[in-house]
């Protein structure tokens, strides 16, 4: 497995990811402390293929790319040519304060490091460029 830059024209490899889940555990910060709440959705599907509404693969790639346009990087973890995973990293988001505003890893994929190697590399990128806090 490799991590890559990757350029704008890239952000279509998002299609190629299967955000898909299942869900057991929910939490949320109460008063102070994560604590355990019913799940609200407990399978989670991949994005629509088909129009530009929430959870569409379009609605996924324009906010990838008006990230890349606003100073953020494309990451991509590949297994050969395969794409497993891309992080949107945005180094420079603020004064000392970089964005990691995107990172998904497909459902087939998972559980072999793909989010910890694009994970790293947005550290990485954020930390060569000055940022103390992501």
């Amino acid at each position: 497995m490799d991590v890559r830059s990757l350029g704008a024209p890239d952000v279509s490899l998002v299609a190629a990811l299967d955000r898909s889940e299942h869900v057991d555990v929910e939490y949320a910060v109460i008063d102070g402390r994560l604590s355990e709440r019913p799940v609200s959705m407990a399978d989670i599907p991949s994005w629509f293929p088909t129009g530009s509404g929430e959870h569409s693969v379009a609605e996924q790639v324009e906010f990838c790319a008006a990230r890349i346009s606003e100073g953020g990087m494309l990451l991509g973890a590949f297994d050969d040519e395969r794409p497993m995973g891309l992080a949107v990293i945005h180094p420079e988001f603020e004064p000392r304060l970089a964005w990691l505003s995107f990172l998904y890893v497909s459902r087939p994929c998972r559980r072999r490091g793909g989010a910890g190697v694009l994970w790293d590399a947005a550290v990485h990128i954020a930390v060569e460029a000055g940022a103390e806090s992501l």
